[in-house]
């Protein structure tokens, strides 16, 4: 079992703008990519404050169609488990503490800081 906390805007990674609370998010697809290329099932885990412990709560597996081509399964299988944390926050909105920013990157943002990188790169 591996755990990965992928819900966080990261533009140095492979990532995919996916619709989070109604706003495009940046999301990396690492998580989904490597599930598909190993055949394993993918469970989305959340932690819920019962007034005397946390309970640990699972979630799936998600259903990835490895039918598509493998692009269009990673946006699938991003914006699957982009659903299911949603929801899981719109559940117990009040546990969800973030101070991340989320919603940083925006696709012309992304689109700058790769013409500067190749930029960069054809300078020598």
């Amino acid at each position: 079992m591996v755990g990965i906390v992928p819900d966080q805007d990261i533009d140095r990674v492979a990532g995919v703008f996916v619709d989070f609370f109604g706003r495009p998010a940046f999301t990396p697809v690492g998580p989904v990519s490597m599930a598909l290329l190993a055949d394993v099932p993918v469970f989305v885990a959340f932690m819920n404050w019962t007034g005397e412990v946390y309970r640990l709560h699972l979630e799936g597996p998600l259903d990835f169609d490895r039918s598509l081509r493998p692009s269009r399964a990673v946006l699938a299988g991003t914006h699957a488990w982009t659903r299911a944390f949603e929801a899981a926050i719109r559940r117990s909105p009040g546990e969800w503490w973030w101070f991340h920013p989320r919603w940083k990157t925006t696709p012309g943002s992304l689109a700058a800081k790769n013409d500067r990188r190749r930029h960069r790169r054809n300078r020598g």
